[in-house]
């Protein structure tokens, strides 16, 4: 009887535990592509804002051409977006808006991880 017990309990907990421990995994999947894509973003950001003017656009086709291939393999169909625009102001400045995409593990595209940052290295004859 005892023994009946304790294997009807065991089995009890291994059914309420096995769904925990999916969800566990899929969170922790989920949370590590969003530090990768937050690094590569970051890096990204981080290039394009502290460049040269005249070396923005080979940077940018540079970090459009391909993602590295850890951000490949752990985000799949990952789409890097980068737009500048320039402001206007007491300091005149690019805004650069750097955002990654990637389809999670059921084919669904995620929402968007965004950053953003300024350049306030000036071309020659801009105000």
């Amino acid at each position: 009887m005892e023994l009946t017990l304790a294997i009807t309990l065991a089995a009890v907990f291994c059914v309420i535990l096995a769904p925990i421990l999916v969800g566990i995994t899929q969170q922790r999947r989920v949370i590590t592509q969003e530090q990768l894509a937050l690094t590569h973003l970051a890096n990204v950001l981080e290039d394009l804002t502290t460049c040269p003017p005249e070396d923005w656009e080979s940077r940018l086709a540079k970090h459009l051409e391909s993602l590295p291939e850890p951000v490949q393999r752990q985000l799949p169909q990952a789409r890097l977006e980068i737009v500048r625009s320039y402001e206007p102001g007491p300091i005149a400045a690019s805004r650069i808006t750097c955002q990654l995409r990637w389809q999670d593990r059921h084919g669904q595209t995620t929402k968007p991880l965004s950053v953003t940052g300024w350049n306030h290295q000036m071309l020659e004859g801009q105000p």
